[in-house]
C-alpha cells in the first residue's frame, strides 16, 4: 500500500517532511534525491508524492505507530545532517535538534540600525498507525 501526504500553507514556503518509523529510525521524505524542490506556493494542497515526482512512499514491516513531521517556513530551511542510502536520506541529527537546526536560528549582528524582521516557522507531527 501506498502514502500520500498532503500539504498547503496561506502563503509561500519551503517545507522538510520527516517520516519517523516504529523503531525511531528517521527518514527525510521531502526533500529528497528524486525531488529536491520543497518550495511551494499559498493557498494551493499539494499531494505528495506527485505529478513528476520520481519515488511512491510504500507502507512496509514492522508496523505500528509512525509518525510524519512537517517543518515550513517562509524562509530557507536550516540543514540537518543526512546520509544518502538506497536512494533516500536517512536523518542523522538527534531527533531533538531538528526543529531548531531546520529554523536555521543563528545570532548575527544586525545591519545598521534596521531590525530585520523575524520568519514565520510552523512545526506539525502527525501519528499514524500503520498495520497489514
Amino acid at each position: 500500500m501506498n502514502w500520500l501526504i498532503y500539504i498547503k500553507g496561506n502563503k509561500p514556503f519551503y517545507v522538510r517532511v520527516i517520516y519517523e518509523d516504529t523503531t525511531g529510525n528517521l527518514i527525510q521524505i521531502l526533500p529528497n534525491p528524486h525531488r529536491k524542490d520543497n518550495y511551494f506556493n499559498g493557498g494551493v494542497i499539494y499531494e505528495i508524492p506527485s505529478g513528476n515526482d520520481k519515488f511512491e512512499l510504500e507502507v512496509s514491516p514492522p508496523f505500528g505507530e509512525e509518525s510524519i513531521i512537517v517543518y515550513a517556513s517562509v524562509s530557507q530551511l536550516g540543514d540537518l545532517s543526512l546520509k544518502k542510502e538506497d536512494g533516500i536520506y536517512q536523518v542523522k541529527t538527534k531527533p531533538k535538534d531538528i526543529g531548531v537546526k531546520t529554523r536555521s536560528i543563528k545570532i548575527k549582528e544586525a545591519e545598521g540600525a534596521k531590525a530585520q524582521q523575524a520568519s514565520e516557522f510552523f512545526e506539525e507531527k502527525v501519528v499514524v498507525r500503520t498495520g497489514k
